[in-house]
């Protein structure tokens, strides 16, 4: 099954071992969701779950490993402009249609 994963769900993923989230990102590791992406979900995938200034702190060897292997294991897709309006632009790249 291929999936696009919203930012939020890689950090509450991260931020608990122990929730669904966390079982959503493991059957992407393990190959049995396939994760599309492009660009832009990868900047933003590593732009927010680096930032220091969260208090997550995550270990930039978990965050560089996770997106290694969204990168190597991953659908990389082209997006096309969706049209619809957003309240947060940041999301956009979450509702583009892919080709």
């Amino acid at each position: 099954m291929r999936v696009v994963l919203d930012t939020n769900v890689l950090v509450s993923a991260l931020w608990s071992a122990n929730n669904r989230l966390a079982q959503i990102l493991a059957l992407v590791i393990d190959g049995s969701l396939l994760l599309c992406y492009d660009a832009e979900i990868i900047v933003e995938y590593e732009e927010v779950l680096s930032r220091p200034h969260l208090a997550f702190h995550f270990a930039e060897a978990r965050v560089d490993e996770i997106i290694k292997k969204i990168k190597a294991d991953g659908l990389c897709v082209v997006t096309r402009p969706s049209g619809i309006t957003l309240i947060d632009e940041d999301d956009r790249c979450f509702y583009e249609d892919s080709t």
